[in-house]
């Protein structure tokens, strides 16, 4: 047969082809043969138009990153189609038209679909139908209406505006007037409290101290002159000038006038040689005309070396009293003292100065009270230059605190009469004065002097005032300085200022108005301020802060009764409208009623109906099955008499039910992905994950299937499917197949699964023990008992939907499934329930009881494997507080018993009592529904008349049925014996693979006297003895502890 070259080209590229499908290329490779593509179509001799079209689909294929598996393999099927297109075209002598194959037009199709799916469309817009039909009749009525009655309205509506317009002007020149009036109130009684402290300062703090210089001055000239070569520095002159002092001093503290101009502390003299010589009165109580005073004097003898003596006085006795000594005390080095000294040197450099009284900087003073001193010159020439001494007279700073205080209380009364009704309080307002201007020691300028809340001081220390701890304080300083720059400003020193700040802006200076609501005036902050000038040195500044809402309540109260007459106009006005609306809405209502009823009863019976059958889709979309099913819920009365509303219902109560049987055949996440619209659910898809794999079967399940009729068979197999099932479905399990008398079960795929490993054998620990009530059940039916072989495996496969563009499944392939099935055929060679690979092995750390098998070659696979049998859980005694439920007979409903101790896993969820408790329930819920299989009502009423002739043979004894819970809790081993159990065997296997046959049979032969029903023992007894006749003959060289697998 001749052969053409076209045919010997296209049989390469299949060989070819199929070489390049037999592995699995790297990226790298991948993106070179789709490069490739074009140049070998044009060698194989495709049409550019196919060429471009392959081309095109190969990219968007392979552009997929999530699928680039299945992208590789939908470009090869493109490759395998191209070619087997030129071997049609060679056998046809290449006359026909080359037609594309079904295939490559799938591909095709499905990429192109893929690149659609990813196109974003735009949602349109959806309205309600009820609200549809309602609103399109509302629409016209409300038409109808307008144009009747709109040009009535228009002109009620000027009427209206006109009216208002005409008030508000009025209203609003009323209220500019009121807040002028307001604003003058507030700002007059700020400057009249101002003026107040003012006074205060002038009594208290500057006229006493002058006054008691004034006397103790006088004296000395009048001794002077009196007694010739008199000058007070001697002891008895000393004594005689602290006495005048003292008279002086409790002569301002007795007089009647003193509560309200105040007395001096302290009055003294010293002399330029550190002679001194004075005295101090304080009192303890406000007023010291009570006779409770603190009285002093004081002398230092000058010197070098001077001691300040302090002696207290008794009023009633005639000597004072020694009282202490202040060391090293130099009159000359003081702050009273320097500051005169300061002058004289300045009259001694030629300054022309006249005698003058000045106040001293703020200091501390020897007994550690604040404040300033008031001084005076000793000069008998009338110049600073025959200046002998200095009379000074002291006044401490809480007298200043407590006259700011008095003045604060009588300004809180008056806001708080009947007048203005405003409480304030020391949060939101205060009076404080400040050292604003100082020339003898500026670094004092700001320096809080005094405060009708004493919190913003600090005993013994001086505070600045934007610096102190009383946060309004600290606020209104900083706002002061903020608008004027500085505390000596011009500005403050000539004129009272007043003006707003805000609080909550942190001092800023803006707008800062009325808003005319209580709660946001408090914000808004009135200051005024005053300068009090102390001498041509020092001046204070009175500082009063207060709520610029203070002085609005009136204004508020009139503003309110101004509402009240607004409301009333609008209330007649309004009237007026609804006396013209009236009849409009009387026709609009008697239009609209009854189209807006019929409208309405249509559109909520059919949206009622389309309501409930969306909430059913949501349900239906999640395979909620949960609830009553979805079918039954259209039912009856739920049905819609409309016809095209029933005819939905009917064709939705079909696909639900299509879709519940569809689930049943295929994991219900496989079939919740392809509802929900996923790409990748409707289109062969794979991905490489970490699955754990369970293979599951019954022992001896042929030679049960024999011994039973076809309706018990079925019977006892889909009782224990439906335990099996529920119970891999309650460990996160995904049922995939159901293999005759097995099952299939992947953890991990398609859903992501938590320590699918643990869950897989949590779930193979359940199922055996429910074997122990199903087989009780069972039992009472006269049918035979289940036992069950798992196999158990954790690696990396790939898992999705595999199959051709036609027919598709969900599944896993790789190597870990193939060694799980042979895990599962490993239970019969050593008769044990549960085998699991070291792979699943790793991940149960510490959870499990588990013992090394053997390490065998399945067949089938190179490389050996180490397998375990999973025993059970590391186990802890709990209380038995807990109910279970007994598992009765098939037709009767469950009765409570006390479950016995729980045995949990090692774990954070308890996962022991959750195997207990899941198969209890399994096992129920299978009960309840198998009553649907045919003969089961039969197969119980059978059970019931056993149990009655049971009775009435056994009718003279008594006995208790054994719980499900009972049944379990026997069956159950202790866990200290299963870990002795799993080390005595690991220790045989260990000196079995280590070719130490001798003491593998003795560990052997003393496990299976302890354990003689022990399978695994005895295989590997009989292992170790043939091993050790084998080597008695050949010896062990080539020994490797491996079991080759030559069955399945």
């Amino acid at each position: 047969m001749d052969v053409s070259p076209q045919l010997v080209a296209s049989q390469k590229s299949l060989y070819s082809i199929g070489s390049m499908s037999s592995a699995s290329p790297s990226k790298k490779g991948a993106k070179q043969t789709r490069l490739q593509l074009p140049e070998e179509a044009a060698v194989n001799g495709i049409s550019d138009s196919e060429r471009s079209a392959t081309s095109w689909t190969a990219s968007v294929a392979r552009d997929d990153s999530d699928d680039s598996i299945m992208g590789e393999v939908q470009e090869r099927m493109v490759r395998l189609d191209v070619a087997m297109e030129n071997v049609k075209s060679s056998f046809s002598g290449g006359t026909s038209k080359s037609l594309r194959s079904p295939t490559l037009k799938t591909w095709a199709t499905e990429a192109s679909g893929l690149s659609d799916v990813k196109t974003p469309r735009r949602r349109p817009c959806k309205i309600p139908f009820c609200l549809a039909l309602v609103g399109t009749v509302c629409a016209g009525a409300l038409l109808a209406c307008v144009l009747m009655f709109s040009p009535l309205a228009v002109f009620a509506h000027q009427l209206h505006d006109a009216t208002l317009r005409l008030y508000h002007k009025s209203t609003a020149r009323q209220q500019e007037l009121i807040d002028h009036l307001t604003a003058a109130a507030a700002d007059a009684s700020h400057s009249n409290v101002l003026h107040i402290i003012s006074s205060m300062i002038q009594s208290t703090v500057i006229e006493p101290p002058d006054r008691a210089i004034e006397t103790l001055w006088g004296t000395v000239r009048t001794m002077k002159r009196a007694i010739p070569g008199w000058n007070g520095t001697d002891s008895e002159e000393r004594m005689m000038l602290s006495h005048r002092s003292l008279l002086e001093l409790l002569d301002q503290k007795r007089s009647d006038v003193y509560s309200f101009q105040g007395a001096a502390d302290y009055l003294y003299v010293g002399f330029k040689d550190d002679e001194f010589a004075g005295a101090s009165v304080h009192c303890t109580d406000d007023s010291c005309r009570t006779g409770h005073m603190d009285v002093l004097w004081y002398d230092a003898p000058g010197g070098k070396v001077s001691n300040l003596s302090m002696w207290t006085v008794d009023l009633k006795e005639e000597a004072p009293k020694y009282l202490s000594d202040v060391v090293a005390f130099k009159p000359t080095e003081r702050p009273w003292y320097t500051i005169q000294s300061d002058l004289t040197k300045q009259a001694q450099d030629g300054v022309h100065i006249s005698l003058r009284r000045v106040w001293s900087e703020l200091y501390l003073f020897v007994d550690g009270a604040l404040g300033l001193t008031r001084t005076a010159p000793m000069a008998d020439c009338k110049n600073y230059s025959c200046m002998t001494g200095v009379v000074g007279s002291d006044v401490t700073l809480p007298i200043v605190s407590k006259g700011c205080e008095a003045a604060w209380a009588d300004f809180q009364k008056m806001l708080e009469g009947s007048t203005y009704s405003f409480q304030i309080d020391a949060s939101n307002s205060g009076v404080f004065i400040v050292n604003h201007r100082s020339e003898i020691s500026q670094v004092q300028e700001g320096i809080l002097v005094g405060a009708s809340d004493v919190s913003a001081l600090q005993s013994g220390a001086f505070v600045r005032a934007d610096n102190s701890t009383n946060k309004l304080v600290q606020q209104t300083s900083a706002a002061i300085l903020q608008r004027f720059g500085t505390w000596n400003s011009l500005e403050l020193q000539e004129e009272e200022q007043l003006f707003n700040f805000s609080l909550s802006q942190s001092g800023k200076m803006g707008p800062c108005k009325e808003s005319g609501e209580r709660q946001s005036d408090l914000d808004c902050m009135r200051v005024g301020t005053l300068s009090v000038r102390l001498d041509n040195f020092t001046s204070w500044l009175v500082v009063l802060v207060s709520p610029n809402a203070a002085f609005n309540s009136l204004a508020w109260s009139t503003e309110a009764a101004l509402t009240i007459e607004a409301k009333e106009m609008r209330e007649t006005l309004s009237q007026l409208d609804s006396a013209l609306s009236m009849s409009a809405g009387v026709a609009f209502g008697l239009t609209t009623l009854f189209t807006l009823m019929v409208g309405s009863v249509l559109g909520t019976t059919v949206s009622s109906a389309l309501h409930r059958l969306s909430l059913l889709l949501r349900r239906l979309g999640e395979l909620d099955f949960t609830h009553e099913p979805i079918g039954d819920a259209l039912r009856g009365g739920s049905r819609s008499r409309f016809r095209d509303v029933s005819d939905l219902q009917d064709a939705f109560c079909r696909l639900s039910r299509g879709i519940e049987s569809f689930s049943r055949f295929v994991p219900e996440a496989v079939v919740r992905n392809i509802l929900r619209g996923d790409e990748r659910a409707n289109r062969l898809h794979v991905s490489r994950r970490q699955v754990t794999i369970m293979f599951s079967d019954i022992k001896d399940f042929t030679s049960i299937s024999e011994s039973l009729c076809p309706r018990n068979l079925i019977f006892v197999l889909t009782s224990y499917l439906a335990v099996m099932s529920r119970i891999v479905e309650s460990f996160e399990g995904v049922v995939a197949e159901i293999l005759g008398d097995g099952l299939l079960v992947y953890w991990n795929t398609p859903l992501e699964v938590e320590d699918h490993a643990v869950k897989a054998c949590l779930a193979a620990l359940a199922m055996k023990q429910a074997l122990g009530p199903l087989n009780r059940s069972l039992s009472d039916l006269g049918l035979p008992h289940l036992e069950v072989r798992i196999g158990l495996n954790t690696g990396d496969v790939l898992s999705g939907t595999f199959g051709s563009d036609k027919k598709m499944k969900f599944g896993c392939m790789g190597d870990p499934v193939n060694l799980a099935s042979r895990l599962e055929g490993l239970c019969k060679v050593y008769g044990v329930g549960i085998v699991c690979s070291s792979m699943t092995h790793e991940h149960l750390q510490d959870s499990f009881i588990c013992r090394k098998l053997d390490v065998v070659q399945v067949k089938g696979r190179k490389e050996p494997v180490l397998i375990y049998e999973v025993m059970g859980c590391m186990s802890d005694e709990t209380s038995s507080g807990d109910e279970v439920p007994d598992i009765d007979d098939a037709g009767s409903e469950s009765s409570i018993q006390h479950k016995p101790p729980m045995r949990k896993c090692n774990s954070k969820a308890s996962e022991g009592e959750a195997v207990f408790k899941s198969a209890l329930e399994a096992l129920e819920n299978s009960r309840q529904s198998l009553r649907e299989f045919p003969g089961f009502d039969r197969l119980v009423q059978q059970q019931k008349q056993q149990k009655m002739g049971q009775r009435k043979t056994n009718s003279s004894r008594s006995s208790t049925p054994i719980t499900a819970a009972k049944a379990l809790s026997l069956a159950v081993e202790d866990s200290e014996s299963l870990r002795e159990h799993a080390r005595q065997f690991e220790v045989a296997l260990e000196a079995y693979q280590a070719a130490q046959f001798r003491e593998a049979v003795q560990s052997a032969e003393a496990l299976l006297v302890r354990y003689p029903a022990d399978s695994a023992a005895t295989r590997l007894l009989k292992m170790a003895r043939a091993a050790e006749g084998k080597d008695a003959a050949h010896g062990s060289s080539h020994w490797t502890g491996i079991s080759v697998m030559t069955d399945k």
